[in-house]
């Protein structure tokens, strides 16, 4: 992103064709690592691309060690929501593929309650959404994997997007700051997560029941991201 360059792995999750041939518009939900270097300039991109809520999902003495830049600004409604009370590598000391996907999936149930809180700021905020951790792959990746399944996506593109973090953090880049650096977010990690994930569960919707994630807020979700 050579327009945002302090957000290196920012994305907008718009533009994939969803399993029902339904488009993701832009301009509704994006994930990125911590702003914390962000410029003015490039803080009224991300305006301009209708972004006004910000979700931080870091622990707490994270954002005080490396302060979100958009939290105190009066033109941004700063949501933080912490997603895991621990490292990952608190719960993860082999970092192969496997062990990281298995990671990943065991947290959909330990972080339950703040994905609720998540999604449903995601259904009722009346902006473009943009979230993120610290690195913006691992917390980062795995809301954005389940967003993209409760949309739809093919997971092709579910896992195309999480390996976006690989190329832009550990090959094209080697000024951004890495939690976890030893967890890497190669393809092979979300494709066993997703295996893990259809394994266990019918659908997206499955889960969300089972985590008793409100039915009217997931169509609501669907209803802001898909285009017309």
């Amino acid at each position: 992103m050579d327009d945002l360059r302090n957000l290196r792995n920012f994305r907008d999750l718009g533009g994939m064709i969803t399993t029902s041939g339904k488009k993701l518009r832009y301009g509704v939900y994006a994930r990125s690592n911590n702003p914390s270097r962000v410029t003015e300039e490039e803080i009224a991109l991300i305006k301009a691309k209708g972004y006004r809520v910000v979700i931080d999902l870091r622990r707490e003495n994270e954002r005080l060690r490396r302060p979100d830049l958009l939290a105190d600004r009066s033109d941004f409604d700063y949501c933080p929501i912490v997603m895991n009370e621990q490292p990952y590598l608190d719960y993860c000391p082999l970092v192969d593929d496997e062990s990281v996907a298995e990671a990943y999936f065991s947290k959909l149930l330990v972080s339950a309650g703040s994905l609720k809180d998540i999604f449903t700021l995601f259904a009722k905020a009346d902006a473009g959404v943009l979230f993120h951790c610290e690195s913006g792959k691992d917390r980062t990746g795995t809301v954005a994997a389940l967003l993209l399944l409760l949309v739809g996506a093919r997971d092709e593109d579910i896992v195309a997007d999480y390996a976006l973090s690989y190329d832009r953090l550990y090959v094209k880049c080697d000024d951004v700051y890495l939690a976890d650096s030893d967890i890497l977010p190669k393809a092979a990690v979300m494709e066993s997560f997703l295996r893990l994930f259809h394994h266990e569960y019918d659908s997206a919707d499955d889960y969300f029941e089972r985590i008793g994630f409100n039915g009217v807020y997931r169509k609501m979700i669907r209803e802001k991201f898909f285009a017309d």
